[in-house]
């Protein structure tokens, strides 16, 4: 599954806005307000529209179905300012295209007047993985336009199911306590998949249910495995990874270049550390939920979407310079959707991976250094370029008030009290002494 573009009109500050999607890197960029949060949320929206379904193991091997609606909120739509009242600007739209296998599939969320119809409001057939699967338009009491796709709807066990996360700004480390998990489903791991601000360990409990079986029953610990790949794949510096029953937290290996390897609690490493470790971790438990059957692969072989608001958070400039090389490496077959304010980040990108809401650019930013993204591509003043602009404007001024002081014959008092106050506000011993001689040669 992969999101190949997305079209946006009347989306809260956004009148109409387009991207194409990368297969699996694609990053925002731009100053606040531009509306970077405000692309991720709008996916979110169009991707909550899936509904899928599965075959569950019951004594009557019911189907089970989940869908992770997010609506449409009244605030979500775009309002012009007229003098002293505001106007709200529909319809409001969020389409998306996707690909699906071999397929080309695209779906619209909308808000319109009610009572009104849009031409995107009629039925549809949507071909999803078989010809059975039909999406179609419906109109609710509400206003709200759908395309509704039954996607990923199978008698089979083995179908792959796609992994769907939003990690949002607000996914700040969990205190919950870690209690063990029973066997559950694998829908489980869309649970508050599109919360951005969600957070909590259910890995862990998983993690530390998991591991306790195998300890006792000896059984097959590929999950285990996979899910184990994936931290130290991300993490270079945790060499491995177990659970310690006696402090109730995962221990990882940490192995640091000049250092003696140590274990280390998890609880113990600081925010960037575990708020990374903890999002790789939610991930890798949700691939190995959703797609069990692929055991060692589940997290490689998983595809899907994921959207990362601000990629970089709390991470050292060394991290933020390698995160998005980390996660395409251990998610080869993940789609990201990042935003980030990290020139490191920025400078580790491809040219095409990169979008600029602020200017239009085709610089690699592999190409610069931190300060040339900085300036060049994020429109940050260059505090030196600024100082040498200040700098010139004041020696013009100098020279302007010396041009001045020629015509008065070398007697105006208060030009000569101008030129003493500017020549100590000129920070370059050479241009001060420069023009220092020229007010010489029309005072003499």
């Amino acid at each position: 599954m992969r999101l190949t573009k997305l079209h946006i009109e009347n989306f809260r500050g956004i009148e109409k806005f387009e991207i194409d999607f990368l297969d699996q890197f694609t990053v925002l960029i731009g100053e606040n307000g531009t509306g970077k949060t405000s692309i991720l949320d709008a996916v979110a929206i169009g991707l909550s529209t899936i509904k899928i379904y599965v075959t569950v193991n019951t004594p009557n091997n019911d189907r089970g179905g989940l869908w992770i609606l997010k609506e449409i909120q009244p605030s979500d739509i775009r309002v012009k300012i007229f003098d002293d009242y505001k106007k709200t600007v529909l319809p409001l739209g969020i389409h998306l295209n996707t690909s699906v296998g071999d397929k080309e599939i695209s779906w619209s969320r909308m808000y319109i007047k009610r009572g009104e119809k849009h031409p995107k409001a009629k039925k549809e057939h949507t071909i999803w993985l078989d010809e059975e699967n039909i999406g179609h338009h419906i109109i609710n009491e509400n206003g709200d336009v759908l395309q509704l796709g039954e996607s990923y709807n199978n008698h089979q066990e083995d179908t792959k199911l796609p992994l769907i996360a939003y990690y949002g700004v607000g996914r700040l480390w969990s205190n919950e306590e870690i209690n063990y998990r029973q066997r559950g489903y694998r829908l489980d791991a869309y649970d508050n998949a599109l919360n951005p601000n969600y957070s909590n360990r259910t890995f862990l409990s998983w993690y530390k249910t998991y591991e306790d079986e195998i300890l006792k029953f000896k059984k097959d610990d590929s999950l285990l495995r996979a899910f184990k790949n994936a931290i130290t794949t991300c993490v270079e510096e945790w060499s491995d990874i177990g659970f310690s029953f006696q402090d109730n937290d995962l221990k990882g290996l940490l192995t640091i270049e000049n250092e003696k390897p140590h274990w280390m609690l998890f609880g113990m490493l600081s925010d960037g550390y575990r708020n990374l470790i903890g999002m790789v971790a939610d991930m890798a438990y949700r691939c190995i939920t959703l797609n069990p059957q692929l055991k060692e692969n589940a997290v490689t072989e998983t595809e899907g979407v994921v959207l990362i608001d601000e990629v970089g958070l709390h991470l050292h400039p060394k991290w933020q310079r390698k995160v998005v090389d980390d996660l395409k490496r251990t998610f080869p077959k993940v789609q990201f959707i990042a935003t980030t304010h990290s020139p490191f980040v920025v400078q580790s990108l491809k040219a095409s991976e990169l979008v600029n809401l602020d200017r239009i650019s085709d610089v690699n930013p592999n190409d610069l250094t931190v300060e040339e993204v900085v300036v060049n591509l994020m429109g940050v003043p260059n505090k030196f370029s600024e100082e040498n602009a200040a700098q010139e404007a004041l020696s013009k001024d100098y020279l302007l008030k010396v041009n001045q002081l020629q015509k008065s014959n070398g007697s105006a008092e208060e030009i000569l009290k101008e030129l003493d106050k500017m020549e100590h506000e000129i920070s370059d011993p050479a241009v001060r002494a420069f023009l220092q001689m020229k007010r010489l040669q029309h005072t003499k």
